[in-house]
């Protein structure tokens, strides 16, 4: 007869307690992006200029909207005990910096590590909504030093 092997209920209980968030691209911050280009190309058009400086600034604008789009936010791993892992990244063992703030639509992890502090921005409509329900617990839970802190500004 085999021995029985013994699980531990630490271990499983943590994993099972994680949130793994696996941000999508944005529909939201790409509207934002579009229009806010768009409200600057309108303003250049109606600038009282010569139109050689209109297009140099249009076609600045165009390089801007296009090489400096916001990138993809990483896969977040949240585990219950608050550290962060960005797998990645290759970062892991990260924890919750004080610029930590959210709202019922956005995150802004401000994560803090051995080699770096790192800001990440996580918005509704990236997240399953079931994870998302699971973060917003999960943060609600912090104490004010880890994040929306009523006194800092």
């Amino acid at each position: 007869m085999h021995p029985k092997t013994l699980r531990s209920r630490v271990s499983s209980n943590e994993s099972a307690r994680a949130i793994d968030l696996k941000p999508e691209p944005s529909g939201f911050l790409l509207i934002w992006w579009l229009a806010l280009h768009t409200l600057v190309v309108a303003a250049v058009v109606v600038l009282g200029a010569p139109w050689l400086l209109k297009g140099l600034a249009l076609l600045c604008v165009l390089v801007h909207a296009i090489a400096l789009a916001p990138e993809r936010a990483p896969r977040i791993v949240y585990r219950s005990d608050g550290r962060i892992e960005l797998p990645e990244l290759g970062l892991d063992d990260l924890t919750l910096g004080p610029r930590t703030r959210y709202t019922a639509s956005w995150v802004r992890f401000d994560l803090r590590g051995k080699e770096r502090a790192l800001l990440v921005l996580l918005l509704a409509d990236q997240i399953a909504p079931e994870a998302w329900r699971r973060l917003q617990t999960a943060l609600r839970r912090l104490r004010p030093s880890e994040g929306n802190d009523a006194t800092a500004k």
